[in-house]
């Protein structure tokens, strides 16, 4: 029988940073080099590994189903207490809101700046078709950019994944406090299939973007982890540890099908959902098995990778265009070995300006959020109790 790892509420685990490091790192990769690369500058037979590390911007699913596990669980582990929302939502402006807002502060000045600069490549990428500045401050922005089916411009593009993730902080803790265990997980199944089949309907009838940006169509990963957390927090752990290779077996023939037959046997829908559940089960697996697996993911690279990963994630498309439009004068895109030099610049520059954020501003917001914590009625000493002390 296998020992499942014991789940304590509030601990850290130094594994999970790991995970959200590899989602990061996806996401950024794919955005300064593995995506950039022309067709007569890649190898096509390296597609299949594409797809399963790159592919449709799998990174951002990741970090979707982590939001899931970490936010559930904390909501969760810290229903009953007395002031559940207050804590919950400073601690989230505490750690979102400072990157967030020094992002579209230097976005709004490069716009202004850019009307009197003569440079093609800073408004066919990095300003291109803006959306109006109120969606980014309601965080709305994902779903304006699939009604108007346009990503907006590329400087805040990124943004568009957090305002889904926004939008979970806001109203998946009134689900957690008002509904039941049973409820919540039944909530969370039905979200899954809705969410499958809005973006099957809405690729099939519009475009990509209406399909892929919209919170209806990608809560399908957040639900994925919301139940994962529900799974680390029940004695079917055990159950599942002990039939941890078979389930191991299940997830490795979901990952070939998702490096070699997705479209022929569940669609381009089928296949994010497919991927999120692969993700559920990668988080789970750490409770439930030691080894290799865990020590890659706590390993001091992915963990270190996955404390920048917030600044790391919403810094690099803009180092991305001004790099390349700077060094190259175009727009980011790889076409030869000084394309690829300027890649990797783009990419560690992004990634040393997330370690100064994250050390020297961003820390000191995430020290007040913490000074903020979730108190039940019996952690309050009663006159008579404080008096027998």
């Amino acid at each position: 029988m296998n020992e499942t790892a014991r789940v304590t509420p509030g601990s850290h685990i130094p594994e999970l940073d790991g995970i959200r490091g590899a989602a990061v790192l996806s996401v950024v990769v794919l955005h300064t080099t593995i995506g950039l690369l022309s067709p007569d500058f890649t190898y096509p037979s390296l597609n299949p590994l594409y797809r399963i590390f790159f592919g449709g911007g799998i990174g951002v699913d990741l970090f979707f189903v982590l939001s899931g596990f970490l936010i559930g669980g904390i909501l969760i582990d810290h229903k009953d207490t007395d002031n559940y929302f207050k804590v919950f939502w400073v601690r989230r402006a505490a750690r979102i809101l400072p990157v967030y807002l020094l992002l579209m502060a230097t976005y709004l000045i490069a716009k202004q700046i850019g009307q009197s600069v003569n440079a093609p490549w800073f408004h066919s990428f990095l300003m291109n078709d803006p959306l109006p500045i109120w969606t980014y401050l309601t965080f709305t922005q994902n779903n304006y950019m699939a009604l108007t089916n346009n990503g907006g411009a590329l400087w805040v593009g990124i943004t568009w994944s957090l305002a889904v993730e926004e939008q979970f902080y806001l109203l998946f803790p009134f689900v957690v406090y008002f509904f039941s265990k049973k409820t919540v997980m039944k909530i969370a199944v039905i979200t899954l299939i809705v969410a499958y089949f809005s973006r099957l309907y809405l690729w099939k009838n519009y475009s990509f973007y209406v399909g892929y940006f919209p919170t209806q169509s990608r809560a399908d990963a957040l639900m994925f982890g919301v139940l994962a957390a529900y799974l680390v927090r029940s004695s079917k752990l055990q159950w599942l540890a002990d039939r941890r290779i078979l389930f191991d077996i299940i997830a490795m023939a979901a990952i070939a099908i998702l490096m070699w037959k997705v479209k022929r046997w569940i669609g381009d829908s089928g296949s994010f959902s497919l991927r999120c559940a692969v993700f559920a089960y990668a988080i789970v697996r750490i409770f439930i098995t030691d080894g290799l697996y865990r020590k890659f993911f706590r390993s001091r690279f992915m963990v270190f990778m996955g404390l920048i990963s917030y600044s790391f994630y919403m810094y690099h498309q803009a180092i991305n265009g001004l790099f390349h439009g700077l060094l190259l004068g175009q727009g980011p895109r790889i076409e030869n070995w000084a394309g690829l030099a300027v890649g990797i610049a783009v990419f560690l520059t992004s990634a040393g300006l997330a370690t100064l954020s994250t050390r020297y501003y961003e820390k000191p917001f995430r020290d007040i959020g913490r000074r903020f914590r979730y108190r039940r009625a019996s952690d309050v000493p009663t006159a008579g109790a404080a008096y027998a002390q």
